[in-house]
């Protein structure tokens, strides 16, 4: 680009800040003219200086009019030079002044020692540095101690400190003030050296005399005029005489002519055949001739000329008034120096006429050759510093503001002309012009207050500047995509600095402008084309021989994103606050590249079938898609008013599809491979669960990750997924619950050598037979609490081992309960709840998609929860009083078994209150075996006899599909019930479902796992809870009352049996789980103490058909061995209120002291449970008499009714008990079904409804009615609890007939 060049005269319309900027024009290179014209101009500037150079003229000052001379000569010795300050007084010489001046030398010199060293303290910076040059100059430099030999009279010394002080001011420039500091200088030293005068002689002495005269006459600044005018820099009234010394005009002599002889390129000849041309041209009176010129001139402008005109009046004629003092000094100064012989009338060619142009071409030349050189180092060396300040004094361009302006217009028209902008330079520019022009007027803020012709001249150069940044940000924006990425920082250095902040002093927003917009619109243009280019070089690089496979596409997807990523990284700011460069860039990539991947794609498929490949990995095709879907992230963020333009999810669905199916297959062997792998030991000492455990929800939060970091773009899609997920993991773990249920089972059943394994054999009898003789006799005796304590410790009774639990049972228990803790986990993780909620959101507004989830559930299966609660009237032999009563489930269909329970006591009636899942296909029914078997304790279940089958068909239309349990009655083909629950629930791909099911099939492993284990148990605990113990310490009759360390040492041998079993677990179980099977012991307890404390409600039949009969002893051992009958309800009698008494301080010994323990055991309000504070209403009721026991019972049915219907029903609280009632059986059954445990939150809901129902007011009648009944079949009262129970039957059956008949009307 060519030079640009701004000249004086060029104007910048201010009328619309929208068409402010306009383009300077190109400056051509300086013509030969040119640059004849600033030499010859800039040479007499150096030969005016040269001929004023002191050495050229005389050392004493001569006054125009008659004074006298000072100057020695040869004929005159006698005459004296004349003092400056005292022009009347004689010019004798005197001998003593001398004397003491050179005595005060010494002191003075010590006196600047200490001020350069900073001990004496300057406070005028100024004088300071005035101070340090005189003891330079004059005692430092190696000629000094002749010079101050040689003063005689004080005026000589205080030429010395003026001449340094005189330095020292015109280093910071010439001043309208530099006389009265330099004044105020040279009073102060006037001070300095009466003190330290002072301090040697005697106040009256010659010398101190003289300083006080010349302090008084200094009383008038322009008493310093005489010692002024001896100074080369300033004017004076004076005349000097002849100079011994003549200019020589030889380049050596003449300063700075070498760097002017550099700056023009000449030789050494030419540059002085040149500079003698000028010689004859260059004087005093020209100088001074032009400066009058200028002056006349200036006195008739007022602020309307354009070259003077300033933007405030005052500021004119303040700058008016200056210039013309400083004209009066130039003037006063050619004139004091005389002219030479040479005269002419052409008084105007020492000053250019157009100085400004001229001044321009000498700043170029100068600026061109330093800031070439390196601009990031470089400093003006003083030659040109001379030159730029010299020529702008003499040629009246010394305004800062035009100095400065015209630097700029000189390095934009040199060193800085060009279409890019060269930050380093003109940061250096910016330097010099504040550094050498704008010095005392506050820099650039001040630009408001410059001249007029300075201000437009100065925007022109802002202007051109402006272009060149534009033109620099367009070339980086092409190189954008190149590394190393350009920087835009030193450019935006440059505009927000100079060039924003410029205009907006000059009160315009550069943003506003014609050519502002114009420039940011080029440069949008800039980047759209660099974008398309690079973006068609990314498409140039893809295969065209048929090999493009789909990680192609994805190199060109992750090759915009890095550098989109890499774009916003380093231009995290728009570009002028105006361009995004990300955002821009993003809009014309992931456009272009959207439009052509569906192309793509498919073309990446037909060359994957033509290639004979069996289809796309399915890895490669999810990488794809997650790049893929950042891009489109990132097209929503640049362009939310645009759909990204290629449907990612439609053409991506089928390899999800395929991929989830993968994982759904391969979870449920990922299980079955852990399981054959596992070892059943724990990972690491840290932990109690096994690998297994690990290992299968590392696979289970793989597979969702694989997924959810997909960032799937439809919700409905992804959910789908993530139920299919769910419903593969529900499969698997349910699985793995089963077979680890399983497997305990299977460890649990291995049949042990228990020597000494107490039972009611004939043996055992024996030996309690010799506990009781024993403890008998000695209690007729002496009655020793630890005599019977040694008794029924003695070597005759031999406790039994505690079962030998293997680390394999419970390292499968804790497998179960770390699987319960992290289901919970990945639910949070996963929310079901939302993933279920946005399933059937969709579907219920899109047939389509409900359509294919209903058929997908037609092909899943029915889940029938089948739980195996008791077995009544069961026909046993006396001999099997001891007999272990077992429940098998067989499919008739398939001639399997597929459930059994575990082996309980008490063959006439067990309880096993136990769950099984069987899984039959949808719309099919299936028959089922249940089949009793009962076998002996020391036997193996191999050994097992049956008593009796039944037979049922699992048939969904006979039950209701809502997951409560129906009761289900089952006679036995050989003589007794088993009562059932069963309840179905139709499996269906739904993620709630899913995970309830997951959560309930492991929390029912864990439990029927702990039940196997407690069931080891229950021999010993019914022996320790039984008739016999009870016989032992309170007697045959019962009526012994023992002390209670007679009743808490009865019971210690169950302490010892429970405290060894739960020691072995306690050291293979989390603290958790042991509390679990401390829990579920305690309930086996209770059980045991139940069925010995009272007869069952539901004996009250038989019970009542024996009172009915007047048999004989052999008949009612008949119908023993017939019917089965309990013999407590037969020939054993009743407890008494002893007996009673001591069960319960067994109770309460085992809750507080064994299971609570201080706090180490379960918490009591666990083991206070429901049946627990039912069990202690017995006491409160048993020692009462029958009549008032039936008063009880009728009171408790009224308010029973009460309860349910409210007093006259009017009562609008009856019927919300009621509803109470049934809520809290619908609750205890919902807490069993799968949606009940498909989330953490409806989990503590259904148990904060179950505490909540607790206190109902109806379920404390019933409990406390029942203990009542309990009592009265104990005591022979069966007729009147049939009654009663028959009564509480019929006003249920009211209730539920009124429920029915209201909800008819409501919906009539």
């Amino acid at each position: 680009m060519a030079a640009r060049h701004v000249s004086a005269s060029s104007t910048i319309s201010s009328g619309s800040t929208s068409n402010l900027l306009v383009s300077g024009d190109p400056a051509p290179s300086m013509t030969q003219p040119e640059l004849d014209a600033i030499l010859h101009y800039t040479l007499k500037v150096i030969l005016i200086e040269y001929i004023n150079e002191p050495r050229f003229k005389a050392r004493i000052a001569k006054p125009k009019g008659p004074v006298r001379t000072n100057i020695k000569s040869t004929k005159e010795k006698k005459n004296k030079r004349s003092s400056w300050l005292f022009p009347d007084d004689g010019a004798r010489k005197d001998q003593a002044e001398a004397k003491q001046l050179q005595k005060l030398t010494p002191t003075l010199e010590n006196y600047l020692r200490m001020v350069a060293m900073d001990k004496v303290k300057v406070k005028q910076m100024q004088l300071r540095r005035s101070l340090l040059k005189l003891y330079n100059d004059a005692f430092l430099d190696p000629h000094a101690p002749k010079n101050l030999l040689s003063l005689t009279r004080l005026e000589e010394l205080v030429m010395l400190f003026t001449k340094a002080a005189n330095g020292e001011l015109a280093k910071v420039g010439s001043t309208s003030k530099t006389k009265e500091e330099l004044y105020s200088q040279v009073c102060c030293f006037l001070d300095t050296i009466t003190q330290l005068a002072t301090q040697q002689e005697s106040s009256k002495s010659r010398l101190v005399t003289r300083i006080h005269e010349y302090k008084k006459q200094f009383s008038n600044p322009k008493s310093m005029e005489p010692l002024l005018s001896s100074l080369p820099s300033n004017g004076s009234n004076t005349e000097l005489s002849e100079s011994a010394v003549k200019p020589t005009f030889k380049l050596a002599d003449v300063a700075h002519s070498a760097y002017l002889m550099e700056l023009f390129n000449l030789s050494e000849i030419e540059f002085q055949q040149i500079l003698i041309k000028n010689v004859n041209e260059t004087s005093n009176a020209f100088f001074g001739r032009s400066m009058q010129a200028l002056k006349a001139k200036l006195v008739s402008q007022d602020n309307t000329e354009l070259a003077y005109t300033f933007p405030v009046t005052a500021n004119f004629e303040k700058w008016k008034k200056g210039e013309l003092q400083e004209l009066d000094v130039l003037i006063t100064k050619f004139s004091r120096h005389g002219a030479y012989e040479h005269d002419s009338s052409n008084y105007m060619q020492c000053i250019p006429e157009k100085a400004r142009a001229v001044y321009t071409g000498l700043a170029r030349l100068i600026l061109e050759r330093e800031l070439h050189a390196d601009p990031a180092t470089s400093v003006l060396p003083k030659d040109a510093v001379f030159l730029l300040t010299k020529c702008a004094y003499y040629w009246r361009v010394d305004l800062p503001s035009t100095k400065a302006t015209l630097l700029y217009t000189a390095a934009n028209a040199g060193s800085l002309s060009g279409e890019t902008v060269a930050p380093e330079k003109l940061e250096m520019l910016f330097k010099i012009i504040l550094t050498k022009a704008l010095t005392v007027e506050g820099g650039l803020d001040s630009l408001p207050t410059w001249r007029v012709i300075d201000q437009q001249e100065w925007m022109s150069n802002l202007t051109i500047t402006f272009e060149q940044c534009m033109n620099s940000m367009k070339l980086c924006l092409s190189a954008i995509y190149q590394k190393p990425m350009p920087k835009f920082s030193p450019i935006l250095s440059i505009y927000y600095t100079y060039i924003e902040a410029g205009f907006e002093l000059l009160g315009h927003e550069i943003s506003e402008t014609t050519l502002y917009k114009k420039h940011l619109r080029r440069l949008r243009r800039v980047l759209f084309r660099t974008s398309e280019q690079y973006y068609v070089s990314l498409v140039k690089s893809l295969p065209r021989d048929g090999s493009m496979e789909i990680h192609n596409v994805k190199e060109i997807a992750d090759q915009i994103l890095e550098n989109l990523q890499n774009i916003q990284k380093k231009y995290k700011n728009p570009l002028l606050d105006q361009i995004n460069l990300a955002s821009e860039c993003a809009k014309v990539l992931i456009e272009a590249f959207g439009v052509d991947c569906s192309a793509m794609l498919a073309q990446v498929e037909r060359f994957s079938k033509a290639g004979n490949q069996s289809k796309i990995p399915l890895y490669d095709a999810t990488e794809t898609y997650k790049t893929l879907r950042e891009l489109r992230d990132v097209y929503a963020q640049v362009q939310s008013s645009k759909k990204f333009p290629f449907k990612l999810e439609k053409h991506f669905l089928k390899y999800l599809s395929e991929l989830c199916d993968d994982c759904c297959l391969s979870t449920l062997t990922v299980v079955k491979t852990a399981l054959e792998k596992e070892d059943w030991e724990p990972a690491d000492l840290s932990e109690t669960y096994s690998t297994s455990v690990i290992d299968i929800f590392k696979m289970i939060h793989e597979s969702f990750d694989l997924f959810l970091k997909l960032g799937w773009g439809d919700q409905y899609q992804i959910s789908k997924i993530c139920t299919f997920l769910l419903k593969s993991v529900a499969d698997g773990l349910s699985y793995y619950a089963n077979t680890v249920a399983s497997l305990v089972e299977s460890e649990m059943n291995i049949s042990q050598c228990e020597e000494g394994e107490l039972t009611e054999s004939e043996s055992e009898r024996k030996v309690l037979d010799m506990i009781s003789q024993t403890a008998a006799a000695k209690m007729k005796s002496t009655w020793l609490y630890s005599e019977m304590r040694s008794a029924l410790k003695s070597s005759d009774v031999v406790i039994p081992k505690p079962y030998e639990f293997q680390s394999k049972t419970c390292t499968c228990l804790n497998n179960l309960n770390q699987m319960i803790k992290m289901i919970s986990d990945l639910e949070e993780r996963i929310n079901p709840e939302e993933v279920s909620s946005v399933v059937n959101q969709h579907e219920r507004l899109d047939a389509k998609r409900r359509m294919m989830t209903d058929k997908q559930n037609k092909g899943l299966r029915h889940l029938y929860t089948v739980k195996v609660i008791r077995a009544e009237n069961v026909q046993v032999t006396s001999h099997s009083a001891g007999l272990l009563s077992t429940v098998s489930i067989v499919d008739t269909k398939n001639k399997r078994e597929v459930a059994k329970t575990r082996e309980v006591l008490k063959a006439s009636r067990p309880v096993w209150n136990e769950e099984f899942e069987i899984e039959i296909p949808v719309n099919d029914t299936r028959p089922f075996s249940f089949i009793l078997w009962h076998h002996k304790p020391k036997s193996d279940s191999t050994s097992s006899r049956m008593s009796g089958r039944s037979f049922l068909y699992l048939d969904p239309h006979k039950f209701k599909n809502d997951g409560y349990p129906q009761d289900v009655c089952l006679n036995l083909d050989t003589h007794g019930r088993i009562f059932l629950q069963i309840s179905v629930e139709t499996e269906r791909v739904d993620a709630l479902f899913a995970m309830g099911r997951a959560y309930r099939s492991l929390s029912r492993a864990r439990d029927r796992s702990i039940e196997l284990m407690v069931s080891k148990f229950q021999v010993f605990v019914h022996f320790a809870f039984s008739r016999t113990t009870l016989k032992t310490i309170c007697g045959a009759n019962g009526q012994s009352r023992p002390s209670n360390t007679e009743i808490y040492d009865s019971i210690v041998p169950l302490f010892d049996y429970l405290n060894a079993n739960l020691n072995i677990l306690a050291s293979h179980l989390s603290r958790e789980l042991l509390h679990k099977i401390m829990l579920e012991a305690w309930e086996e307890i209770l059980n045991e103490a139940d069925a010995l404390l009272l007869p069952f409600l539901s004996d009250a039949p038989r019970a009542y058909q024996r009172s009915m009969k007047n048999k004989s002893i052999w008949e009612n051992a008949v119908d023993v061995a017939k019917l089965g009958m309990n013999t407590s309800l037969g020939s054993e009698r009743p407890l008494t209120q002893i007996e009673i008494d001591t069960v319960f301080e067994w109770l309460r010994a085992l809750c507080i002291d064994f299971f609570h323990n201080n706090g180490e055991g379960p918490p009591l309000t666990d083991l206070k449970n429901m049946h627990y504070q039912a069990l202690l209403l017995i006491p409160v009721f048993y020692d009462k008499n029958v009549s008032e026991l039936k008063s009880e019972a009728d009171a408790l049915n009224r308010d029973y009714r009460k309860s349910m219907f409210g007093v006259n029903h009017h009562e609008g609280d009856g019927p919300r008990r009621a509803n109470s009632n049934l809520r809290r059986a619908n609750t205890l059954a919902r807490k069993r079904t799968i949606i009940a445990n498909s989330s953490r939150k409806r989990r503590l809901e259904v148990d904060k409804e179950i505490k909540a129902s607790e206190e109902n007011p109806a379920e404390n009648i019933v409990s406390t009615q029942d203990v009542i009944l309990r009592i009265l079949i104990a005591k022979g009262e069966a007729e009147f609890v049939l009654e009663s129970l028959s009564l509480r039957e019929r006003v249920s059956k009211a209730l539920r007939t009124e429920q029915i008949v209201k909800a008819a009307k409501k919906s009539y």
